[in-house]
C-alpha cells in the first residue's frame, strides 16, 4: 500500500508533461514537490489549485499585433469651385482703386503747391543766411540802396549828391537800363559804389518758371560783368518778391538776396518830407534802406526822394552812423 503514493505521483508528472506539450513550463512559479506521506488526493487538489492559481496571461492579450493607436486627420477642404465667366488674378487688389479725373488730379496738384508756398517772412526764417533784410547791429552802420537805375535823370543826380557827402552806397541795376547807360554804370563802379543785379527788365519774378526767372538774373549778370567786371554777390528781386524755388537757385550760385527793412517809399511820388519820415522813423544800426534812382515810366517822379537825399544823410551822420554798401554791412565780398 506505500508504493501506491509512488505509482499516482509517477502518472501525475506524465500527465502534466502531456498537458504541457512536452515542454517545461514557462511560468515564474517554482515546481512543487509532495511531501512524503501525502495522500494521492490532496496532491491532486494542491496541483489543481496551483494550476488555476498561474493561469498564463496569454488569453487576455491573444497573439498578433498590438494595435497603435493613431491621430484622427482632419480632412482636408475643397476648393470652392470658381463662377465660370469671372476672372480671377492673383495680384488683384483686395480693395477697388479709385482714379482721378484730370481735372481733379490738377487740382489736387494746385492745392499741394499753394499748401507748400511760403510766405517772404517763412522764407526769410527758413534760409537766414542766404534772404537778407538787414545787418548787425553791433556798430552803428547803416546802408543806403538805389533801385531801378541808371537813368539820365534820376541817378545823376543822386551820384552828385553822393559824391558831394563822400558817401558810398549800393545800386541794383536793371539789366536792360545798364546795356541802354553803359557809362552811368562805369561811373557807378568808378566812384566806390556796389553794384547788385536786379533783374534784367524788372518784371514780377513769383509770376514766371524757374527757367523764365534763372534767364532774368543771368541776362542782366552777364551785361553787369561787361561793364563794371564782376559779378555782383548781392541780388535784389524786383518788387523784393521771390518763391522758395527761385531763392534756392540763387543760393546754389552763390547769391546772397539782399532786400531791405527800411522802405522809404518815394515810388509814390512821396514830398521829401513824407520821404525823411519814413527812412527817420525807423533808422537802427545795421538797417538797409531802400530808394530809388531810376523811373518805371514817365509818371514816375523821384524828386521828393532826391531833394530828402542831403537832410537825410546830415542827419544820420550827426547821430553817428557810418555809411556803408550791402557787403561791408554784411562784411562780404562784392563779386561772387
Amino acid at each position: 500500500m506505500e508504493s501506491k503514493p509512488g505509482i499516482v505521483w509517477i502518472c501525475v508528472i506524465l500527465l502534466t508533461f502531456i498537458a504541457t506539450g512536452c515542454m517545461p513550463s514557462s511560468s515564474p512559479s517554482k515546481s512543487v514537490q509532495p511531501p512524503a506521506g501525502t495522500k494521492s488526493q490532496d496532491i491532486m487538489q494542491e496541483w489543481t489549485e496551483q494550476q488555476t492559481k498561474y493561469t498564463p496571461v496569454l488569453d487576455k492579450y491573444p497573439p498578433g499585433p498590438i494595435p497603435v493607436p493613431t491621430l484622427p486627420v482632419s480632412p482636408v477642404p475643397k476648393p470652392t469651385p470658381k463662377p465660370k465667366g469671372e476672372r480671377h488674378e492673383t495680384n488683384k487688389p483686395s480693395l477697388p482703386v479709385q482714379k482721378q479725373s484730370d481735372k481733379a488730379g490738377k487740382r489736387s496738384g494746385k492745392q499741394s503747391a499753394q499748401q507748400k508756398k511760403l510766405s517772404l517772412g517763412e522764407l526769410r526764417r527758413k534760409y537766414a543766411e542766404t534772404f537778407i533784410l538787414s545787418g548787425p547791429s553791433r556798430q552803428k552802420n547803416i546802408a543806403l540802396t538805389f533801385d531801378d537805375g541808371p537813368d539820365r535823370h534820376f541817378t545823376v543826380q543822386v551820384l552828385d549828391i553822393l559824391k558831394k557827402y563822400r558817401v558810398h552806397a549800393t545800386f541794383y541795376l536793371v539789366g536792360n537800363k545798364a546795356k541802354a547807360n553803359p557809362d552811368i554804370v562805369k561811373r557807378i563802379v568808378k566812384e566806390g559804389h556796389t553794384v547788385g543785379n536786379h533783374s534784367y527788365s524788372h518784371p514780377l519774378l513769383t509770376k514766371m518758371s524757374l527757367r523764365q526767372f534763372q534767364q532774368q538774373v543771368e541776362s542782366a549778370e552777364q551785361i553787369l560783368l561787361n561793364l563794371t567786371g564782376y559779378l555782383p554777390k548781392c541780388f535784389r528781386p524786383p518788387y523784393g518778391a521771390i518763391n522758395e524755388e527761385q531763392l534756392v537757385w540763387a543760393a546754389s550760385k552763390n547769391y546772397l538776396v539782399t532786400n531791405w527793412d527800411i522802405d522809404s517809399l518815394d515810388w509814390k511820388g512821396l514830398s521829401s518830407e513824407q520821404v525823411l519820415t519814413n527812412i527817420w522813423s525807423h533808422r537802427h544800426p545795421g538797417a538797409i534802406v531802400l530808394q530809388h534812382c531810376g523811373a518805371g515810366n514817365a509818371n514816375h517822379d523821384l524828386s521828393g526822394s532826391v531833394k530828402a537825399l542831403p537832410q537825410l544823410i546830415e542827419k544820420l551822420a550827426a547821430e553817428g552812423y557810418r555809411f556803408v554798401t550791402v557787403p561791408e554791412l554784411l562784411n562780404i565780398p562784392s563779386s561772387r
